[in-house]
């Protein structure tokens, strides 16, 4: 609930947009409210919203209910995958997310970089070699395949991994993202996140990064 000032009609058409905002130029990046539907839709949820002027707003998030669902106490334990050494470069426009990434990876043992803008990630890029990029998708500046591409010409053994809270179909459909790409949905896991890390570094064959669909 937000007892602020509401949402006017324009602004209600366009909330879930990506980079939508109503905020001056440097104070938002419009991509929270779209990572929300990301998030939820995944989980087969939906999203809905009332607003009046001068009252506030009410953002209602709505879940399908699953029956015969386990217990927490009855949830099978999940296996920690084993970590490494490798360097791996974090590009994530989300301050805190970013850091608690770094945070996850390194106790496994890696060595992180972290990057907030694809711009900044490809000037880290000129400095050092990285054997993983771990992007997320939807960014201001250019997608996290454009950057993949950008990287790849200089370091082509170098392997990635993409995150988003949107779905892997919507990327799909958008021509973000390829099905032979590996892709890591959020919200993730510590143990889900190692997993798909080592999986990455680990792949026999390295999947090219092929233009994407413009």
């Amino acid at each position: 609930i937000d007892t602020g000032t509401g949402i006017d009609e324009h602004a209600q058409r366009h909330l879930f947009e990506p980079f939508f905002t109503t905020r001056d130029v440097g104070e938002g990046t419009g991509l929270g409210l779209a990572t929300v539907l990301g998030i939820v839709e995944q989980s087969g949820g939906s999203v809905s919203v009332e607003t009046a002027l001068g009252i506030g707003s009410t953002f209602t998030i709505a879940f399908p209910s699953i029956a015969g669902a386990k217990s927490p106490a009855s949830v099978a334990p999940v296996t920690t995958d084993k970590g490494g050494s490798e360097r791996i470069i974090v590009v994530e426009d989300e301050p805190s997310l970013g850091s608690m990434i770094k945070r996850m990876l390194e106790a496994r043992g890696y060595e992180i970089t972290v990057a907030a803008t694809p711009v900044e990630a490809l000037a880290l890029a000129d400095d050092r070699s990285f054997d993983l990029l771990v992007t997320d998708v939807v960014m201001p500046e250019m997608n996290g395949r454009q950057l993949a591409e950008r990287l790849a010409s200089n370091a082509p053994a170098m392997r990635v991994l993409f995150m988003s809270g949107y779905s892997e179909d919507e990327l799909l459909a958008r021509g973000v993202i390829d099905k032979h790409l590996r892709f890591l949905p959020k919200p993730f896991s510590i143990d889900q996140l190692a997993r798909e890390v080592r999986l990455a570094l680990d792949a026999p064959d390295h999947a090219p990064l092929l233009p994407a669909v413009s």
